[in-house]
């Protein structure tokens, strides 16, 4: 907490963005994208899901958005249905429906962000790692060649990915 004009102020004013007073839809979606970042910095991801799904609601409809949706349902998905096994240390599913139903949700927000940007190897990626988690092997071998093949594509577009193709 920090004082600010002599009042206590929360992480990231996030008291104070819970209380502005807004009319229009954008605004409302400006308003939860802040509070998801920060229930995100925070690691309050099953709060980060409620305020990403809100800004959606609201209108917002940005690719970034409907990836940090998809991670924030993914890291949701890992804390909610699996543990550590005490003896060998390695993560166990502990209920394979919830999981897999958790991951697939995150794997519908992650396709929404879908949008022939340069976002999409990374968004493929984790596709391939929700799928390949929630036990379709073959689906995520594909989205994870999804994600090779749009790499390879960026870097073959002049100023976007790396810089290859600039030049000489």
């Amino acid at each position: 907490m920090s004082k600010l004009n002599g009042r206590s102020t929360s992480v990231a004013g996030s008291s104070f963005i819970t209380s502005t007073n807004t009319s229009s839809s954008e605004a409302e979606g400006t308003r939860q994208l802040i509070l998801a970042e920060c229930r995100y910095q925070m690691v309050m991801y099953d709060r980060g899901v409620s305020c990403l799904e809100a800004a959606l609601e609201a209108g917002v409809d940005h690719p970034i958005a409907h990836f940090a949706l998809g991670y924030c349902r993914y890291v949701c998905a890992e804390q909610t249905y699996s543990a550590v096994d005490a003896s060998t240390g390695e993560p166990i599913v502990v209920d394979a429906r919830g999981y897999r139903g958790a991951l697939l949700e995150a794997v519908s927000a992650f396709e929404r962000g879908l949008s022939g940007g340069e976002l999409d190897s990374q968004i493929y990626w984790w596709i391939g790692t929700c799928l390949e988690r929630a036990g379709f092997s073959n689906a995520a071998r594909n989205a994870f060649r999804e994600a090779r093949d749009e790499r390879r594509r960026c870097r073959r577009v002049p100023g976007r990915g790396d810089r290859a193709g600039v030049g000489g």
